[in-house]
């Protein structure tokens, strides 16, 4: 040992500051042998060798309070499974199923929650939740997710991701549910979860659980300072989703707004006010169909679109200057081709987009796929500049009709069939694109789309939804005005988000210091802190007998007249028992922190590994 031992490194040690933690402590050890050969020449009594704890370090939590096995101290540590048949075999009504998608950190979620028969349900009797019980998720990406389950839930069952811990009554559920919630436990679940393609803990896992188990009074204290906490972080979440429920509605409102011509001044109006003239709707549709019927290539006779009086529409009221038409009319509708495998790419490798390439905030390309298309394919599917892609299938009804803009990323790019291109004809595509989120945001696409399990919008149907058609000038107007506004939206939505995901982060931090020994005794109020009687002390944790904070007057003298008579040199094996310690290493080693922590030794390293103690 050459380098200087001084400072805390000297007596670096664990939560429950053992001497054979530090290297003072290992020293103190390895030479405890050789302190015992030299007590036999020395006027005081031999002494036996010193004992080495057996209590890991780990045994003891925050405060020195036991850690102990969790499968000691329950009654029920089990999950259920999903009934025979699956999602088929749900009911509007019976028996709640809790699955992992219901159990979050902030409580029991309603939203999803299925529901079974009571044939099912008897199926399931080994997996019947009670009040109180910690909900645990043990699989998939919410693995470590857990909650405790509330008086009107009793009597539900749980499917195979999710684990009923119901501990014995030394243990409160919120206490326990609330540790494994804390920062550091959902590190532990992260590192220790097994599955070569899915996450999960393991039956096993949880019952050798270690956890923390101080009182009852300690445990209802921590849990009533961390409630106070997190309803004032829940009363912020709840605001901030009222902010974000907020935006959703007036970015519906803003788009219904442009579709019924509330948004902008109405072109008919500010042209008469002018004294000029201006192409209305009507007459800019007639124009349209001329110029489609004079683009089209397709293959045979050229087939007029359905208007809608043929498909039986009911017209309604529209601004001055506007008319309605159909989404055919004034464009050309595909879908996309169908992905097979012998469509693998053989000579003509073509990336194309499909519908899971399409969000809410535009077209992601992190992750576009390549297929087989012939040139004429190519020719017949290749997306341009200024086309409109649209989510034509979805297993959720609000996800259908997704709208994005073609910007032409890629340079050669086709598309599947589970998208639809919208070519727009003799207009630009950016008032067509307002329309389309009209419709899907505000669930015009959902309610036409139909199908079991997956719903599909299908090119028909969206050729024949009724498109409202305002002069170019208007459209123009209005476009750049809902750009405007729903960039603002975006920007708050932004915001909205990131807080909520710091209030997540806090809600982990909270957590975290309730089980940190560093900072729990401070973490509660002044009316529940702990009582200094009930935190043990280091000794009492270790099973010593305890000493005064500051160490006795007469044990400090007699310590610093035994270095001063071995001429400021002594070894800590035969300072140790010439003060009398004997096995007491524990008390030792606190007098020698006291007396450093006055100033009274400066610690050095000496030769052979031994340590000596000089006065100052």
């Amino acid at each position: 040992m050459k380098s200087q031992l001084c400072g805390e490194e000297l007596f670096a040690g664990g939560p429950t500051d053992c001497p054979e933690n530090g290297k003072l402590g290992r020293l103190l050890f390895a030479h405890s042998s050789r302190a015992a050969k030299q007590a036999e020449n020395m006027p005081y009594p031999k002494l036996p060798k010193l004992a080495t704890p057996t209590a890991p370090i780990s045994s003891r939590g925050p405060y020195g309070w036991p850690m102990v096995r969790l499968g000691d101290h329950t009654t029920k540590i089990g999950s259920g499974s999903t009934p025979k048949g699956g999602e088929a075999v749900y009911v509007p009504s019976g028996v709640s199923l809790v699955r992992s998608m219901n159990v979050h950190f902030d409580g029991l979620r309603t939203e999803g929650l299925a529901f079974i028969n009571q044939q099912a349900a008897e199926k399931l009797k080994n997996a019947i939740v009670q009040e109180g019980d910690a909900l645990l998720n043990i699989t998939g990406a919410s693995i470590g997710r857990i909650t405790t389950a509330p008086p009107s839930i009793a009597g539900a069952r749980v499917n195979q991701h999710v684990c009923i811990i119901r501990p014995t009554p030394e243990l409160l559920p919120k206490f326990l549910s609330y540790f494994f919630a804390s920062a550091q436990e959902q590190e532990r679940i992260t590192q220790v979860q097994v599955g070569a393609t899915r996450q999960a803990l393991t039956k096993r896992m949880i019952e050798n659980w270690m956890v923390p188990m101080p009182s009852l009074d300690i445990q209802r204290a921590m849990i009533a300072e961390a409630d106070k906490q997190l309803t004032r972080l829940e009363a912020g979440r709840n605001a901030l989703r009222r902010v974000q429920a907020n935006v959703a509605r007036h970015r519906a409102a803003v788009l219904k707004a442009a579709c019924e011509g509330l948004l902008v001044a109405n072109e008919v109006q500010i042209a008469h006010a002018e004294g000029r003239s201006v192409e209305a709707g009507e007459v800019l549709l007639a124009r349209i169909l001329t110029a489609r019927r004079q683009l089209w290539q397709g293959r045979g006779k050229y087939k007029e679109p359905a208007g809608l009086f043929e498909s039986g529409d009911k017209l309604g009221d529209t601004p001055p200057g506007w008319t309605w038409a159909t989404v055919e009319q004034i464009g050309f509708v595909q879908l996309g081709r169908q992905r097979s495998p012998k469509n693998v790419s053989k000579n003509y490798p073509t990336k194309y987009i499909r519908a899971a390439n399409i969000k809410s905030t535009g077209l992601d390309l992190t992750d576009v796929l390549e297929m087989e298309f012939s040139p004429a394919e190519r020719e017949r599917y290749a997306l341009r500049e200024g086309d409109i892609v649209l989510a034509e299938a979805s297993g959720s009804a609000s996800q259908v009709g997704k709208p994005a803009f073609w910007r032409g990323e890629i340079p050669l790019c086709c598309f599947q069939n589970t998208v639809i291109r919208f070519r727009p004809c003799c207009l630009e595509s950016r008032f067509p694109l307002v329309v389309f989120k009209h419709f899907y945001i505000n669930g015009i696409f959902a309610r036409i789309a139909g199908g079991v399990g997956i719903n599909h919008l299908s090119a028909d149907k969206f050729s024949a939804i009724r498109f409202p058609l305002p002069p170019l000038a208007e459209q123009t107007r209005i476009a750049a005005e809902v750009e405007r506004r729903l960039s603002v939206l975006e920007e708050l939505a932004t915001v909205v988000t990131t807080n909520l995901q710091r209030v997540n982060s806090l809600q982990k931090t909270i957590l975290a210091r309730s089980f940190n020994q560093n900072t729990t005794h401070n973490f509660l109020p002044a009316t529940s802190r702990l009582p200094k009687k009930l935190i043990p002390s280091r000794q009492e944790r270790d099973g010593r007998s305890p000493i005064m904070n500051h160490a006795d007057n007469a044990t400090v003298e007699s310590l610093l007249a035994t270095v001063e008579a071995n001429g400021g040199n002594v070894s800590p094996q035969t300072l140790c028992l010439a003060c009398g310690f004997g096995e007491e290493v524990g008390a030792f080693f606190e007098l020698l922190r006291e007396c450093r922590n006055r100033g009274m030794l400066a610690i050095s390293s000496g030769k052979n590994s031994m340590i000596t103690f000089r006065k100052r």
